[in-house]
C-alpha cells in the first residue's frame, strides 16, 4: 500500500510541475513513479507527453509504444501516438494508431476527426470523408471537421458541397477564421472574387496573423492585378509552416539592403516553373553587385546555370559561402514589381532555334497535363483527346513533351499517329529546352514547359481554366511575364472546347500564305 501511495503521490506532483510548465521537474517525478511501477499507464503517457514537449520525439514514441505493449486494450496511447506521429510527419503511423484507438474506443470523435484529416492528407478520400462526417455529427460544437470536409469537396472541385459544409461550420463558429478563409477559397473557386475578398479579410479581422488568410488574400490580389499588396501578403506563405527546404538558418534573409561585394544564395521554391518564371530576376541582384548562388531541385540545375545573372547552382541544402539569402519568389516584394516593370519578359534562356524552312513545315509542341500532385491539377490539366480540334489544323506537325504518366496517354489515344514523342531520353529541363529549340511553337496547359517555352521567347499557346492560377491574371491574351505567350481561357468551367476552337482558329490562320 505504500508502494502505490509514493506512485500516486509522485504522480500527482508531476501532474502539477507539468501543469505549471516545470517539464524537466515533472518528467522526473515521472520516471520515479515508473521506477515504483513500471506499468503505470498514466506516468507513461504522461512521461512520453513531456518529452514530445522537450523535444525528444525518438524517446516520447518509444514510451508510448511501452505503454500500448504493456496495455494493449488502451485506447488513449495508441491515440497519442498518432498525434506525436503526425506532428513528425509519419501520417501513415498516424493512420494506423488512430485506427488502433477507435478500435478499442470508438466514440473518440476527436480522434476520428484527426484521422479523416490524415487520411484526407494521404489521398485516401472517400475513407476520410466517411470518418470527417462521422466526427462532424459528434462533434456538435465543433466547427473543425465540417471545414475539414468542405476543404475536401473543394479538392474535388464539388464547391456546392464545399459551400454546405462551410456554411455549417459557420453556424457552429461564425467567426472562425480557418471557415472564413476556406470560404474565401470556395468563393474564388466560383469566380465570385468580390465575395473572396471579403471572406478573407473577415478571416484577417478574426485572426490578423492567419498565415494562410493573409497568403490566399495576396493570391487573389494578384490575380486582380493589385501587385504591391499582393506581394505583401504574399510574404506569408512561409509563415507558421515548416521551413524552406534548404534554409540557410546561420545567414540573415535579405529584406533589400545593399548587396554590393556580396554573395546571395537564392532557393527556389514551390513548383520547376516557379523557379524558371522568378529567376528573371538575377540580373537585377547582379546589377546592384552581388554574386548569385540558387540552390534549387537538380532537374533544374543545368538550365539554371545558364540564366543571366546566375553564378553558381546548388541543391537544396548544400553548404554555401554567402552573406546573406532569399526564397526566390520574395524578390518581386523586395524589389517592389509591378506589371510595368517586369524584366526580361522577352526571353532569358537563348538556345539556337530552327527556322520553319528547314522542317518545311512548322513543328508544334504539345503538353496536356501537369504534375497530378499538383493541388489544381483537376482543373488544369485535359485530356489528350481535347486536343483533336487543334491535331485537325493542316501544315503543322505535332511532337509530344508530355512527362510523367500521363506521357502514357499517347499510347492510348485514337490519333497516335499524328503526335511524335519526341522526349526519349530527356533527364533535365535543359534537356527540354533542347527539344524546345527544335520547334516553331508550344501548346501547353499551365506546366513548367510553358514557363520555359516562354522564357525562351518561342510562341506559346497555353490553355487556363476558368479560375486561372494567380500569375495569369483575368480576361486578357497576353502576360506581362511572357511577350511571346498568348492565353486561351475557359469561358465557363470545365469546358475545354471554346478555348481550343479559338486557338485552331489561330493556327488555321498562322498555315495560310
Amino acid at each position: 500500500m505504500a508502494k502505490l501511495d509514493s506512485v500516486d503521490r509522485l504522480y500527482r506532483n508531476a501532474v502539477a510541475l507539468h501543469k505549471a510548465g516545470d517539464l524537466n521537474a515533472a518528467a522526473k517525478d515521472y520516471s520515479s513513479a515508473l521506477e515504483l511501477n513500471p506499468n503505470h499507464l498514466p506516468s507513461l503517457n504522461n512521461l512520453a507527453a513531456t518529452r514530445a514537449a522537450l523535444g525528444d520525439s525518438a524517446s516520447a514514441a518509444t514510451l508510448y509504444r511501452s505503454a500500448i505493449a504493456l496495455h494493449p486494450d488502451a485506447a488513449e496511447p495508441h491515440g497519442n501516438l498518432g498525434n506525436l506521429l503526425r506532428d513528425i510527419g509519419d501520417l501513415e503511423g498516424a493512420a494506423e494508431h488512430y485506427a488502433a484507438c477507435l478500435e478499442y474506443a470508438p466514440g473518440s470523435a476527436e480522434i476520428r476527426y484527426a484521422l479523416g484529416v490524415v487520411l484526407r492528407a494521404l489521398g485516401h478520400n472517400d475513407t476520410a470523408a466517411t470518418h470527417l462526417w462521422r466526427a462532424a455529427k459528434e462533434l456538435l460544437r465543433d466547427p473543425n471537421p465540417w471545414i475539414a470536409l468542405a476543404v475536401l469537396a473543394l479538392e474535388r472541385n464539388q464547391t456546392e458541397e464545399a459551400s454546405s459544409h462551410i456554411a455549417k461550420a459557420l453556424d457552429v463558429a461564425s467567426d472562425n477564421a480557418d471557415a472564413l478563409n476556406v470560404l474565401g477559397l470556395i468563393s474564388r473557386a466560383r469566380a465570385d472574387f468580390i465575395g473572396a475578398r471579403k471572406a478573407f479579410d473577415q478571416a484577417l479581422a478574426a485572426d490578423p496573423n492567419h498565415a494562410e488568410g493573409n497568403y490566399n488574400r495576396g493570391t487573389l490580389r494578384l490575380l486582380l492585378g493589385d501587385w504591391l499588396g499582393g506581394w505583401a501578403d504574399f510574404e506569408w506563405r512561409w509563415k507558421n509552416r515548416p521551413p524552406l527546404t534548404g534554409e540557410p538558418t546561420h545567414l540573415p534573409q535579405w529584406r533589400g539592403e545593399p548587396l554590393r561585394g556580396q554573395t546571395v544564395l537564392l532557393l527556389g521554391e514551390q513548383g520547376y516553373g516557379d523557379t524558371i518564371q522568378f529567376i528573371r530576376f538575377a540580373p537585377r541582384l547582379e546589377a546592384m553587385g552581388a554574386r548569385v548562388i540558387v540552390h534549387c531541385r537538380s532537374a533544374l540545375h543545368r538550365l539554371i546555370a545558364e540564366a543571366p545573372g546566375v553564378d553558381g547552382v546548388g541543391n537544396l541544402g548544400d553548404a554555401v559561402d554567402a552573406q546573406v539569402w532569399s526564397p526566390l519568389m520574395s524578390l518581386p516584394f523586395i524589389l517592389g514589381t509591378r506589371e510595368h516593370d517586369i524584366p526580361a519578359n522577352e526571353g532569358y534562356f537563348r538556345l539556337p532555334r530552327p527556322s520553319t524552312q528547314e522542317h518545311g513545315v512548322r513543328r508544334i509542341g504539345l503538353v496536356w497535363a501537369g504534375s497530378p500532385t499538383h493541388g489544381n491539377d483537376a482543373i488544369r490539366s485535359i485530356r489528350l483527346e481535347d486536343l483533336a480540334p487543334i491535331l485537325s489544323c493542316n501544315g503543322y506537325a505535332f511532337c509530344s513533351l508530355q512527362m510523367g504518366e500521363r506521357r502514357n496517354d499517347l499510347s492510348q489515344y485514337s490519333g497516335k499517329s499524328q503526335i511524335v514523342d519526341i522526349m526519349s531520353n530527356v533527364t533535365d529541363f535543359r534537356d527540354t529546352a533542347e527539344r524546345l529549340a527544335d520547334l516553331d511553337a508550344l501548346i501547353s496547359v499551365d506546366t513548367a514547359v510553358a514557363h520555359l517555352a516562354g522564357a525562351m521567347g518561342m510562341p506559346t499557346f497555353v490553355l487556363l481554366p476558368h479560375v486561372p492560377d494567380w500569375r495569369w491574371m483575368l480576361s486578357r491574351p497576353d502576360t506581362p511575364w511572357y511577350q511571346s505567350m498568348r492565353l486561351f481561357r475557359q469561358s465557363t468551367p470545365g469546358n475545354w472546347l471554346r478555348p481550343v476552337l479559338a486557338m485552331r482558329e489561330v493556327l488555321s490562320n498562322l498555315s495560310r500564305p
